[in-house]
């Protein structure tokens, strides 16, 4: 049953969601019989240049024609009650952010093939003078067959001109650094926002992790984010580069074209180091000979049971990650220089075929067995590595991680129930106690985090790194660092350092 009908044609049968664009609901097309989605958008009757302004842009970007952007079939006015609306083709699939939070974060290869696909789709999009504006992991829709198709183009310039109170209109965690100076967004800002999606593909999240508005801006703007290659083991030297150019500060820095991003993620390295290196190029380094690879792809074997982790090389001479930048950004050329040779239509089975030099002796558990299956009850997906032990009280888990988090999952399903960020990572076991978690970070400091809501009561300061697990008894926290100390602390400490 139709809870809505929109210009006496468009049922409304279920709602979908709800997001900053708008509501996405199931539909059904009455007079040409097929299953639509169809949007409805924010609008102010009165405003007659708004409506204007949606069905120039709606237009605009219902003609682009690309297998990966989501085909516009109709866009109108309600006349009961003036509502817009956009009605498109209806997808089945899941979204990269419901992905990324059910599945956690896919093999390397597949994250490279959905941010090429994706590329592949702006390059369309930016040719026909047509800028996203609003690129995140939630408007690229994962189809069954694998295809990603790019939802929502045009909507963002829309929303942007309609809401008066705020000159920035996005998604604070994908805005490239040139939109809070409320500078034109083009095709390289899109690119910027390509780059953190890739960072969360590759990582699980992105670039920037800090919640506050204001910390986030600033990190944009002044902090040079971390290589996934720093993350997770098993991401190429040259896809690093590619990331971090993406990732410059500067529009003049990024790589020019979408076309050039998808080049540099479907090509097929010349040669590979050793397993175990990540070379990258000085900036000093000469030009490659034409049709050479300017950089190599590191090897990824299969470890067997009982091998030990190679460590990656720390990178040469430049700004520290996680630390403001430094004056000089990343220059166009040397990002160019860090592209690797041209293999026009390369696919990406062969971009990768070196992450499959596994021994066929080693038996590793399949990871998409039907044991698996079975055993996973669920799994949640944090910033980086988890080395801490989980602890169980009250139906909750509290564990901590290397993305400086301490962690509260429902015990049942999984789902955070909150997240306290301490200044670094988070190795031991928290411990609870009295409706209290008391967990130690390498940011030399123990914290004493209120167990229901995460806000925290105090931390005290050691003179080290905390890599022991709070041990609780008769209301006295006992703790030792690596200062060579052993501390006592009042459960209800009042003066603390921080």
């Amino acid at each position: 049953m139709a809870v809505r009908v929109l210009g006496g044609r468009y049922e409304l049968v279920a709602f979908i969601g709800r997001g900053g664009m708008g509501e996405v609901w199931e539909g059904h097309d009455r007079v040409i019989k097929r299953r639509v989605a169809v949007k409805l958008l924010p609008h102010n009757r009165r405003d007659t240049s708004g409506a204007e302004l949606f069905f120039r842009e709606a237009r605009t970007a219902g003609s682009l024609s690309h297998a990966g952007v989501v085909t516009i079939f109709d866009l109108g006015q309600d006349p009961d009650d003036g509502t817009l609306y956009l009605v498109m083709e209806y997808l089945t699939g899941r979204d990269l952010d419901t992905v990324l939070r059910e599945d956690g974060v896919p093999e390397v290869s597949t994250a490279v093939d959905w941010v090429a696909q994706t590329a592949e789709a702006l390059q369309a999009a930016h040719t026909a003078g047509v800028v996203h504006r609003d690129l995140k992991p939630a408007n690229l829709m994962l189809t069954l067959d694998g295809r990603v198709k790019v939802l929502d183009f045009g909507i963002a310039r829309y929303i942007a001109s309609t809401h008066k109170s705020s000159k920035v209109i996005g998604t604070l965690a994908y805005m490239p650094p040139e939109r809070f100076g409320d500078l034109p967004a083009d095709a390289r800002s899109d690119l910027y926002s390509l780059g953190c999606v890739l960072h969360e593909l590759l990582t699980g999240s992105a670039p920037f992790r800090a919640t506050d508005p204001v910390a986030l801006m600033a990190a944009h703007l002044n902090t040079v984010p971390e290589p996934p290659g720093r993350v997770r083991a098993g991401v190429p030297a040259a896809l690093d580069d590619l990331v971090m150019a993406l990732l410059a500060k500067n529009p003049d820095d990024r790589p020019a074209t979408a076309v050039e991003v998808q080049r540099r993620l479907r090509e097929r390295p010349a040669t590979a180091p050793a397993p175990g290196t990540a070379p990258h190029l000085p900036d000093s380094a000469a030009d490659p000979e034409p049709g050479t690879a300017a950089l190599t792809t590191a090897t990824a074997t299969a470890p067997g049971p009982d091998a030990v982790p190679t460590p990656k090389p720390e990178p040469g001479p430049g700004p520290a990650t996680g630390t403001p930048a430094r004056t000089r950004a990343l220059s166009r050329r040397t990002a160019l220089r860090l592209g690797i040779g041209a293999a026009a239509g390369a696919g990406i089975a062969a971009a990768f075929t070196l992450f499959d030099q596994n021994a066929p002796d080693r038996k590793t558990p399949d990871h998409k067995s039907s044991d698996n299956a079975s055993l996973l009850r669920w799994r949640y997906t944090t910033g980086d590595a988890v080395t801490s032990s989980a602890t169980v009280a009250g139906g909750v888990v509290y564990v901590g991680s290397d993305d400086k988090n301490v962690y509260a999952l429902d015990a049942a399903t999984g789902k955070k129930k909150w997240a306290y960020t301490t200044g670094r990572k988070v190795e031991a076991a928290p411990t609870v106690a009295g409706g209290v978690v008391y967990a130690g970070s390498l940011d030399n400091s123990v914290y004493a985090l209120d167990a229901a809501t995460g806000k925290r009561k105090w931390a005290y300061a050691t003179g080290g790194v905390v890599t022991s697990s709070p041990t609780v008894a008769a209301g006295v926290v006992y703790v030792g660092s690596d200062d060579k100390n052993v501390y006592a602390l009042s459960t209800t400490i009042k003066n603390s350092r921080t």
